[in-house]
Formats: C-alpha cells, structure tokens, sequence
C-alpha cells in the first residue's frame, strides 16, 4: 500500500486519519524527512487527534513517552538524529519497547471509535525520527511497520507539504 498527498499543515488529519485507520495494535511508524520538515510537527498533531498533548521533540533526549490512560495507549517517541551506531539502541533500552506489556488494557472500542470518528486498532505505536540510522531488519517482525515520508513542498510563505506513505514487509 502506498500513497501520496500534497496537503498544508492544517489538513494534516487527513494524513493521520490514514495512518490510523492502517494500525493493527502494534505499530512502528517510520519518519522520514529533513531537519524541519515537519516530523515533530506531525508527532504533535497525532497527539492531539488521539486525546493528548504535549508532544515534544525527542531530539535531545532520544526518547519521549506518552501514554493515553483514557484509550489505553502508549506512544513511544524516538529521534536517532544523534546515534552513530544502531549499536547506541541497546543504551537507550529500545528493544524493551517492543516488549508486549504483562497488562493488556481493554478499552470500548466503541467510545474509541465515536471519538475518532473511525476505526483504528492503534494500542502501542513506538515513531522513530531518523530510522535510516538504523538496522531496520532488527525490528520485530510482527509489528507493523508504516513508513511517512514529509517534504517541503512549498513556495516561501506556504505550509504546503508532500507526504508519502507506505507499509513496509
């Protein structure tokens, strides 16, 4: 599955709604583009659909955590940008993302559903910045892995940008 929008920032729920509807419960969502190309941006408005706030950029400190307590979700939000090596990840704890959680939160899929306005499976989704820093064979392979790619696409002044997306196997 791929596709391509040109879209300004201000319909980017349209590119999350995509995104979303894609999700199987565990996901990796893959970012691609460069420095201020709206990556951080995207975390941020992702955030705000789902019920939350308060994203930030994980650029210094590599890893943010969220977690959704009213849908039982967890984002967790990585920015490799500074790693040399994939090797760095084990210091990080990274693979301990991927382990499946002893608790398993059952939420109403329904209220879900009503308050996107669609059906997502989204539980667990750990958005790596920079993921070419990477091995992405590492990765566990029954997680889902989503690929966006943002560029700008923009006259000066405008907020346009491309989004590119693709499932990967």
């Amino acid at each position: 599955m791929k596709s391509f929008l040109r879209l300004p920032e201000s319909r980017l729920n349209e590119v999350i709604q995509e995104i979303l509807i894609l999700m199987s419960g565990q996901d990796v969502l893959l970012l691609k583009g460069e420095m201020a190309a709206g990556k951080t941006t995207f975390v941020r408005k992702l955030m705000e659909v789902l019920g939350g706030r308060g994203a930030q950029s994980p650029t210094f400190a590599l890893h943010q955590r969220y977690d959704i307590e009213r849908f039982g979700i967890t984002i967790d939000h990585l920015d490799l940008f500074r790693m040399n090596s994939d090797l760095e990840l084990d210091g990080l704890g990274f693979w301990d993302f991927f382990e499946d959680s002893a608790e398993e939160f059952c939420r109403d899929s329904n209220e879900f559903s009503d308050f996107l306005g669609f059906e997502s499976k989204v539980r667990h989704l750990v958005i790596i910045e920079w993921f070419e820093k990477m091995n992405l064979k590492h990765l566990p392979k029954n997680w889902k892995k989503i690929q966006l790619s943002i560029s700008d696409s923009s006259n000066e002044g405008s907020d346009q940008r491309d989004y590119f997306l693709s499932v990967l196997d």
